[in-house]
């Protein structure tokens, strides 16, 4: 059987809560879609309703509270590897706990994403590319 040491930094993929963010994002982002971009929502081909609500929406509502659920468990779990509540111990950066340290690296890895697309986006629009009028129309298939 495998086990780990109690004291192990890493006693399961802390990047998973990293992940978890992320889907956040995605599941906000799917709620909002229909209403802040609706011709591109309407010219899709899964423009679904449930009476005047938009399917998508309804997806990304349940999507977003199985999300915050899963990123509350694993908060929760003693066993994940990272706590965002620091605990002194030992051998950690900040405040000598490496389970909070583990959580603000995924914290800072999921807002350095952030940072890399304005970056990137800044970029290009200094060559001329307007990034906000590519992505205004869903390309033809």
């Amino acid at each position: 059987m495998l086990t780990t040491r109690p004291d192990s930094p890493f006693k399961t993929l802390v990047g998973i809560f990293g992940f978890i963010l992320s889907f956040i994002v995605t599941s906000i982002a799917a709620i909002l879609m229909p209403y802040r971009k609706r011709a591109l929502w309407e010219s899709s081909p899964v423009n679904w309703r449930w009476g005047r609500v938009p399917v998508m929406s309804v997806v990304g509502a349940l999507s977003l509270v199985a999300c915050v659920f899963m990123a509350w468990v694993y908060l929760k779990d003693p066993l994940s590897g990272l706590s965002a509540t620091p605990k002194h111990e030992g051998g950690g950066i900040f405040l000598h706990s490496r389970s909070f340290d583990m959580f603000l690296l995924n914290i800072l890895i999921f807002v350095s994403g952030f940072v890399i697309y304005q970056v990137a986006r800044a970029a290009r629009r200094r060559r001329g590319v307007n990034l906000d009028a590519t992505f205004e129309e869903i390309p033809i298939e």
